[in-house]
């Protein structure tokens, strides 16, 4: 999966205007109960991003199902 990221920002210089998150994954069928029925959970085998207006990207859980709400943490640099 690939994530584009533009960035709108008018004085941003050309080559800083997008950054992009790979993510390389496999899916696993889960069964919850029978009133829930089952639900996909994907585990992150890999993750790359670029660093053009990116410093940093932190991957928090490599699990990803209905219960996770935060995977990836994105870090700039501050502003001047």
């Amino acid at each position: 999966v690939k994530y584009i990221l533009r960035y709108e920002k008018k004085d941003i210089a050309k080559e800083y205007k997008w950054d992009t998150l790979i993510y390389t994954y496999k899916r696993e069928l889960k069964f919850d109960t029978p009133e829930c029925g089952a639900f996909y959970e994907f585990t992150i085998e890999k993750f790359e991003y670029t660093t053009h207006s990116i410093v940093y990207a932190e991957l928090i859980s490599e699990v990803v199902n209905n219960l996770t709400s935060e995977t990836v943490k994105l870090y700039y640099a501050p502003e001047n």
